[in-house]
């Protein structure tokens, strides 16, 4: 009689082997009329799934930050979202995933930034609570080869980061149906008056920031570039953005 034979043979005798019947009671081997109930368990084999992304900007400059967020669910609970990539940045979240405190619907943010330029590629995915994984989503970011210059309102520069909203000092309000660079009209010395002085036959006969329109010398906010400021010129007597050149720098 060998020892695994032995082993055996003590189980059975212990009475620690139970059988499962039809009607879902463990009964004893040892008689003892014990009865112990079975719970049925559901195993969640269903993954979560992205179910919204988004990056802004997709083509940043160097080190200038860009923000991946993503939106995922699932039908039992999200454990957290997970980010990863091969590429090296100079900005990027401390931990590679974030808590989604078991929520059924769940939205995180991840922002990243790098010194290099070119293309760089970062993936995102999901983990339920059972550790089924969502499809990985890869985002593409074509990082420009010039250097992120922070937006700073009242440098006279309107960056494409600033409106009139957010910056009057740089930006000109925009007339809607003019296009971006057509400055709308400002009362004061700084604009359109509609009031004139005198009669006139060229600009040149008028003052300072006033121009001969119709026949009279009319204010205006602008006569030549130098009237304007950093990053603007004269057009059509007011002040307009200039375009933005290949190196990312004013044209003008």
């Amino acid at each position: 009689m060998n020892f695994a034979y032995l082993v055996i043979l003590a189980i059975l005798l212990a009475g620690c082997v139970t059988i499962n019947d039809n009607s879902g009671v463990n009964q004893n081997n040892g008689g003892n009329g014990g009865n112990e109930t079975i719970k049925n368990l559901s195993v969640d084999g269903t993954p979560p799934y992205l179910s919204t992304s988004s990056i802004r900007p997709s083509n940043p400059d160097r080190n200038e930050p860009f923000k991946i967020t993503i939106t995922a669910e699932d039908d039992v609970a999200v454990n957290f979202i997970s980010w990863e990539t091969n590429d090296s940045f100079s900005r990027q979240p401390s931990s590679q995933t974030e808590d989604c405190d078991l929520q059924k619907t769940c939205s995180v943010e991840f922002e990243f930034a790098s010194g290099e330029d070119g293309l760089k590629t970062v993936s995102v995915y999901a983990t339920d609570s059972s550790g089924n994984e969502s499809q990985k989503s890869g985002f593409e970011v074509s990082v420009r080869p010039f250097d992120y210059i922070p937006s700073i309102c009242g440098d006279d520069i309107c960056k494409s980061s600033e409106s009139f909203e957010t910056c009057p000092a740089d930006c000109e309000e925009l007339i809607p149906d003019c296009g971006d660079d057509c400055a709308s009209e400002i009362t004061g010395s700084e604009g359109l008056t509609g009031g004139s002085e005198e009669t006139c036959t060229t600009d040149s006969s008028c003052g300072y920031k006033k121009a001969c329109i119709g026949g009279k010398c009319t204010s205006v906010q602008c006569t030549n570039d130098a009237q304007c400021g950093s990053g603007k010129e004269c057009e059509n007597n007011r002040c307009a953005r200039c375009p933005v050149g290949a190196s990312g720098f004013y044209a003008c």
